[in-house]
């Protein structure tokens, strides 16, 4: 048994200031809250032969973008004015922990995207 995975960190631009961040909280798709919505996968997760002859049947793993910090941010305070959270690094840690725990550790094989 050969275990293989695509592995994909959605991108989605960093927010530079408070201001922006907030106005991509209330009004873009950042935020975990508005990721409970069904994504489709495509590209190097789309899992027909004709359309990725190379990964269409390796497991895939997609984490949606949330924090607009590139999953770097790790702030223990939530922002009083704003309530934002900036955990994108935790949240990144506890995936790939997951993922480890399920099966991961024993891939032969791993595509990062």
């Amino acid at each position: 048994l050969v275990l293989v995975s695509v592995f994909l960190a959605q991108g989605g631009g960093w927010c530079h200031n408070v201001t922006n961040c907030l106005y991509r909280s209330r009004r873009g798709r950042l935020g975990t809250s508005k990721a409970m919505t069904t994504t489709s996968f495509n590209g190097i997760l789309n899992d027909r032969m004709d359309l990725n002859p190379d990964f269409y049947n390796w497991n895939k793993i997609k984490i949606r973008y949330c924090d607009g910090s590139s999953y770097t941010g790790d702030v223990e305070s939530v922002d009083s004015k704003t309530n934002l959270h900036y955990r994108g690094a935790r949240i990144f840690l506890a995936v790939m922990d997951e993922l480890l725990a399920k099966g991961m550790k024993n891939a032969e094989n791993v595509c990062a995207s």
